[in-house]
């Protein structure tokens, strides 16, 4: 077996697990603390993938569920455009819940009456 597949294949066994941590995380709000060392690697990660966006590439997944795990993917301007993640069974349901449901109810706060003032 090449490398390359050994690579693969390592990364169709951990891909579940990835997608519930970043699901997870983003579900507790991220309490988790974190290192200036994954700080820094966050950082680098958001410049990847920003550059791959740039260049119309797609997003390698590790980098995409990665991120997700340490920051909302609603926060990021270019979330919206989002089309470009490799496409990956269950990536899908991370893009759903961290992009998609996050803009709707962002879309619904403004209709929502107040009973009493806050």
């Amino acid at each position: 077996m090449s490398l390359q597949a050994l690579r693969k294949n390592q990364e169709e066994q951990t891909f579940p697990f990835e997608i519930c941590l970043a699901i997870h995380c983003f579900t507790n709000e991220y309490i988790y603390p974190e290192t200036d060392e994954e700080i820094s690697n966050i950082l680098k990660i958001e410049n990847k993938i920003l550059g791959f966006i740039k260049q119309n590439r797609k997003i390698p997944v590790s980098l995409f569920t990665t991120l997700a795990a340490y920051r909302p993917l609603s926060n990021y301007k270019w979330a919206k455009t989002l089309k470009n993640v490799s496409e990956t069974e269950g990536i899908d349901e991370l893009l759903r819940i961290q992009i998609i449901e996050v803009y709707e109810e962002q879309s619904l706060h403004s209709k929502i009456q107040k009973l009493t003032p806050i």
